[in-house]
This record gives C-alpha cells, structure tokens and sequence, in this order.
C-alpha cells in the first residue's frame, strides 16, 4: 500500500481521526486509566494508535478525553 500521510497542522495528518471517551465510560469498563499516547484502540474492527489525548474538565474534574487516533 503505497498511501501517503499529509500532514495538516502540529502533527494531525490526513488518516488521524477524533474519539470522544467520556471519563465514566473508562470507569465502568474497568480501564487500567485514562487514554494515553502509544494506547491501541480498536474501531470498527481496526487497530488504531493514540497520538494524543486533551483532557476536558468540568469544575475540577475530568469529564471526558478528546483523543486523536491514526491507523487502521
């Protein structure tokens, strides 16, 4: 596969997509703790890599994660 990545902007490139992890959701399933670069996820039946992840808080807590993810 000779697919070329370009990049966008700091380092999000065309494949990158967004996933929306609300902090209850990681809780509940029992995650070892919050995404983190180099974390695998998989979507749609796909492996993708976590490139990096923005914490959203609300009044001091963590509410959910915006997590960019390339691959698959």
């Amino acid at each position: 596969d000779q697919t070329q990545l370009h990049e966008i902007a700091g380092g999000i490139v065309q494949s990158d997509r967004k996933v929306i992890l609300s902090h209850r959701e990681i809780e509940a399933d029992g995650w070892p703790g919050p995404p983190r670069r180099g974390d695998q996820m998989i979507i749609g039946g796909r492996t993708t890599t976590v490139q990096g992840v923005e914490s959203v808080s609300v009044r001091g807590q963590v509410v959910r994660y915006n997590v960019q993810v390339r691959g698959g």
